[in-house]
């Protein structure tokens, strides 16, 4: 099993759209994948079409059943939306646990430790969307994960981000021992635009190494996918917004089976 979290200091890149259709790419290869949404405002879930009269636990039961040593039956929280693909909700009472755990010890270590679960092991990928933030939800994604993926946008905003995620990642990495591999992934990218183009190359000097090759080309049928709780393979499995999202899983799950990852 190999998790992935997607991480970004601001709201605003596509973080929340980019997850959902990697997780939708990757069950497409035939992968089996959970995702898991920690993110309070919960954008994901209502995408996924979670109503709220659904009788599953969610995140937030899972976090506090942790916390306060109380059983739970894991397969009370997953939700079968597609092939392949399932998912664990998120509940607006993150925020919560956000506000009073978030400078207590040991805490960004909770969802590490279950998924260290045995019940987790049949899946091959477990992809996380955390808040546009570096609190205590985040930190928990982090610490769980074996690749974090950041997005970026063809605007200067995303662009001076960049630095203060590699310390953050670098400071994480020595204090909790752990060494998450950082990707950075262009969205929302117009290859006709000589803005973007300039933006482009300058992120590729910056970044090199650590910047996938895939980039998720703009196209507003993104928007009109997730009003309507699809993923890109439900609405436009033949677009070239699909195949955008193919090469991006591709190219992620050939870094996964590298040696730095395993």
């Amino acid at each position: 099993m190999k998790v992935i979290s997607f991480i970004s200091k601001k709201g605003g890149c596509g973080k929340t759209t980019l997850s959902l259709n990697l997780a939708a790419a990757l069950a497409e290869e035939k992968k089996n994948v959970l995702f898991i949404d920690i993110d309070p405002q919960a954008y994901a879930t209502f995408a996924l079409g979670y109503t709220n009269d659904s009788k599953k636990k969610n995140i937030y039961d899972v976090f506090r059943a942790y916390f306060e040593a109380k059983e739970l039956y894991f397969q009370e929280t997953i939700i079968k939306t597609r092939k392949n693909l399932s998912f664990i909700a998120s509940n607006i009472l993150l925020n919560e646990l956000e506000i009073n755990l978030w400078d207590k010890k040991g805490t960004a270590t909770i969802l590490f430790n279950i998924l260290s679960d045995d019940f987790f092991n049949k899946y091959d990928y477990v992809i996380i969307d955390s808040p546009p933030n570096f609190g205590f939800l985040t930190l928990n994604a982090m610490y769980c994960s074996d690749i974090l993926l950041v997005p970026i946008c063809p605007n200067y905003f995303c662009f001076y981000s960049i630095d203060s995620i590699y310390m953050l990642k670098d400071t994480f990495n020595i204090k909790s021992k752990r060494k998450a591999e950082i990707f950075f992934i262009m969205n929302m990218y117009n290859s006709k635009a000589v803005f973007d183009k300039g933006i482009l190359k300058e992120l590729e000097r910056k970044i090199k190494t650590n910047f996938l090759s895939a980039k998720i080309q703009f196209n507003s049928l993104l928007k009109e996918v997730v009003i309507n709780k699809k993923t890109v393979f439900d609405a436009y499995p033949k677009s070239l917004l699909a195949e955008d999202f193919k090469k991006f899983a591709n190219e992620v799950m050939n870094i996964t089976m590298s040696k730095a990852i395993s």
